[in-house]
């Protein structure tokens, strides 16, 4: 048997977001080889080389490694491998792939108006997915032209409690109806 041996080994891709994604290996070394530094590489075709994009790490420490990668693109597949450069030359482990997750967008449902005055009433939402995209505000757009309002209509901003957000709207003009979708 080669008594004189490196072996890395891509463990797993982890923490996948929609633009990074941690990713672990491990290298088993005997003999004498001298290891100068290891590192993982990836891209969008599969064989990643480190001519691809990589974090590399210098030093001779032999031991299980992760790197964070980031500014990945979103919903795109992703291929990975381990390297490790020894005094002998280049080795790479074996290829993982994993795609990057999809932005989605948060949705609402809109609850039932309630404590309606002559003046003022209560709306809001229920919040059904949080999604993946930053969700600034949560509120409700209001219309008495407009059956389906939007952002060029009335805008009431909510406080928000759990799942749900409550919108309180005032100076609202007497029998009158209005129209109220949730954002």
């Amino acid at each position: 048997s080669d008594t004189n041996s490196v072996t890395v080994e891509t463990l797993q891709v982890s923490n996948i977001t929609q633009n990074s994604a941690l990713i672990s290996a491990k290298i088993e070394l005997t003999g004498k080889n001298e290891l100068l530094s290891k590192g993982i590489c990836i891209s969008t075709d599969e064989k990643p080389t480190i001519d691809d994009l990589k974090i590399q790490e210098e030093g001779n420490t032999v031991s299980e490694y992760s790197f964070s990668f980031q500014n990945l693109k979103e919903d795109t597949k992703y291929y990975v491998r381990s390297y490790v450069l020894t005094n002998s030359g280049m080795i790479y482990g074996n290829e993982i792939v994993f795609t990057t997750s999809k932005t989605t967008k948060p949705t609402v449902s809109t609850l039932e108006v309630s404590m309606v005055t002559s003046r003022t009433a209560v709306a809001g939402g229920t919040i059904l997915n949080e999604g993946t995209s930053e969700a600034g505000t949560f509120g409700v757009y209001l219309s008495s032209v407009n059956q389906i309002p939007g952002t060029t209509d009335r805008d009431i901003q909510g406080i928000r409690n759990s799942n749900k957000f409550i919108c309180s709207i005032n100076s609202l003009e007497p029998e009158t109806k209005y129209y109220i979708r949730a954002y």
